[in-house]
Formats: structure tokens, sequence, C-alpha cells
């Protein structure tokens, strides 16, 4: 999503290569030891998120975009992203923070609030949850993720 996945993907990195990452002593990759290789190039960080995301271990790859925001805590794209990973690996408070500042810094409004009335349905924030799907239903009248969401909130 990132709008959607395969967005997100193409937006992160168009034929990523790299080898596989350092492990863990559980066997997985360890996103804190490959980090700090990568801590530079923004680049290399932008593939190895991508990476992560391709297997769906969204809480390694939001490791990987952190310090994109960082580098570039101007960049909605990179905040609006990174909220994305947070919420699908389950932080919706820090995505809640990061979709915040996406809007601020201009990404499109209608994701943001759709995604982060979803993030915060997940917190039980009802209230800010109906506030932001019913702004991102007045932008896109015919979504139908907005209409499941605010089904889920008796509109």
């Amino acid at each position: 999503m990132c709008r959607y996945l395969g967005v997100l993907i193409l937006l992160f990195c168009a034929g990523c290569g790299g080898g596989p990452g350092q492990k863990s002593a559980s066997g997985q990759p360890d996103p804190n030891l490959e980090t700090s290789q990568y801590a530079k190039d923004p680049v290399l960080l932008r593939k190895k998120a991508e990476e992560f995301w391709q297997k769906a271990q969204y809480k390694q790859a939001a490791a990987f975009l952190e310090p994109i925001v960082r580098m570039a805590p101007d960049s909605a794209e990179a905040q609006y992203c990174l909220a994305f990973s947070d919420a699908l690996s389950g932080d919706n408070q820090q995505a809640v923070e990061h979709y915040t500042k996406a809007l601020q810094l201009g990404y499109a409004e209608f994701w943001v609030k759709y995604n982060r009335g979803a993030a915060y349905l997940g917190l039980g924030d009802k209230a800010k949850a109906r506030e932001d799907l019913l702004r991102a239903q007045q932008l896109d009248p015919k979504s139908e993720g907005v209409k499941t969401y605010l089904k889920q909130l008796g509109q």
C-alpha cells in the first residue's frame, strides 16, 4: 500500500539485488546489524527495506526506513512509507505519528486519512478514526476500503 504494496516496492527499489543479510542467533535477519552497514547510504537502505517488504517482514523494513527518515525528515514519502510499515507491523501509535508528519509535509491527503484512520481504529480511538475516514470518504466517495472501515464504526 504505500498506496498499494506494488507501488511501494517500485518506489523503494527497481531491480534490487543484494545478498542475504546477517543473521541473528535465531537465524532471522537482524535489522540492527544490517542497518549499521548501510547507515549513510539511503539507496542501499531502500533496497534492504524493499527486500523485507517482499517477505512481508514489515518491522524489519521499518528498521531500514527509519534512518532514511532521519536523513530526510522533510520527505513526505519517507514519512508515509515508514508509517505504513509501522502500521503493518502492529505499531499503530508510531504509524499515526508518521502519517501525521507525512500529511503536514504534503503527502496525498486521501491516503494519509484512510490509513491513519485505520491506525486510529487499531488503537481503539473510534472518534479520530471516524474523523479521518469521513474526510477520506469526502476525497474519494467510491473507495470500498473507506466504506468497509466506516461500516466497522457503525457509519
